[in-house]
């Protein structure tokens, strides 16, 4: 459906079937939400709406910027105080349900705003016995603000870019992802890098010189993963996409310039002196014998992901007791 820049168009919280003129949204508070003169942006920004007025169900929207309005596609609030936690309760009902089923490795907590998002998550988690670490997703500029009380509490974190782009101007992205890494791998906390990494290889067989760059140079950061979305969903070449993300990461982990960024002595925090203190010693023993490979004992694999922190050359492998 085609919505044209200047027109206007109500945004109902009632279920109703849409059209150039209303459409509906499934954000039942975002009338309470909204003040006259908020933007709304839908669809990765593509679509620029500014809040003319309200109505009981409904706002009423100017179109700024105008274009194709798909279904079922994100809606962003920048800069609006949202009323809805992070986790509603049938996320939570979602999540029971997933681990009843199945062997959950990771919780990944979307729209993250603070780090009681993720301890109120945890102790829900705890009080029905169930286990697995949390990422945050870093997507809302709240996030951004609160980020190093959530890294205190999370197990991973996430630079979800495509959001985080349209909650903020877009050129503050690569220094917020920079950051961002930067301070997960002084703390030894898990890093993904996502969203739009090979964005034209939804529709190409092969991705742009930009983004080859843009994988390599997260893996420069010190990202500890990179990951694709659209281009393995829903794009016309997922096994390609992938097959050309490993090359690019491949070839710049290979490269001498990684070399010199994790033989780099960076400034690494010490959550447990002793322990850090032993596994950094480990690393560099490994670095200056050049041994192929370090094997520790790990029960729950602490130590693995410890000795990760620094980056060894060598390969490691943790042995279980069975």
């Amino acid at each position: 459906m085609e919505i044209k820049t200047g027109d206007t168009i109500r945004i109902s919280i009632e279920d109703l079937e849409g059209n150039a003129e209303v459409v509906s949204t499934s954000y039942k508070l975002l009338v309470n939400d909204a003040k006259v003169g908020d933007t709304i942006l839908i669809d990765d920004g593509l679509l620029k709406l500014v809040v003319a007025s309200k109505e009981e169900r409904a706002v009423v929207c100017e179109i700024i910027n105008g274009g194709t309005l798909k279904p079922k596609k994100g809606m962003n609030l920048p800069g609006m105080a949202l009323s809805t936690p992070s986790v509603t309760a049938q996320d939570l009902k979602n999540l029971e349900y997933i681990f009843t089923k199945h062997r959950v490795d990771y919780v990944a907590l979307s729209f993250v705003r603070s780090a009681s998002d993720i301890t109120n998550l945890r102790t829900w988690m705890k009080e029905r016995g169930f286990s697995a670490p949390i990422i945050s997703k870093i997507e809302m500029k709240e996030a951004v603000n609160n980020f190093e009380a959530i890294l205190a509490v999370s197990d991973g974190i996430m630079v979800a870019r495509g959001d985080l782009g349209v909650e903020l101007p877009p050129q503050e992205v690569p220094l917020i992802q920079k950051n961002i890494i930067k301070r997960c791998n002084a703390t030894g906390k898990l890093v993904i890098t996502a969203t739009q990494m090979l964005e034209s290889m939804v529709n190409n067989p092969i991705p742009t010189r930009a983004e080859a760059s843009d994988v390599a140079n997260a893996v420069w950061d010190g990202t500890d993963v990179v990951m694709l979305s659209a281009e393995t969903s829903v794009g016309k070449y997922p096994v390609r996409a992938v097959e050309t993300m490993n090359d690019i990461v491949e070839n710049a982990g290979n490269h001498a310039y990684w070399n010199r960024i994790v033989n780099y002595d960076e400034p690494v925090e010490f959550t447990d002196k002793l322990f850090d203190s032993v596994n950094k010693g480990i690393v560099q023993m490994s670095r200056e014998v050049g041994a192929t490979a370090i094997v520790v004992f790990s029960e729950l694999g602490r130590t693995a992901r410890k000795l990760s922190k620094y980056r060894p050359n060598a390969r490691i492998i943790a042995t279980q007791k069975y």
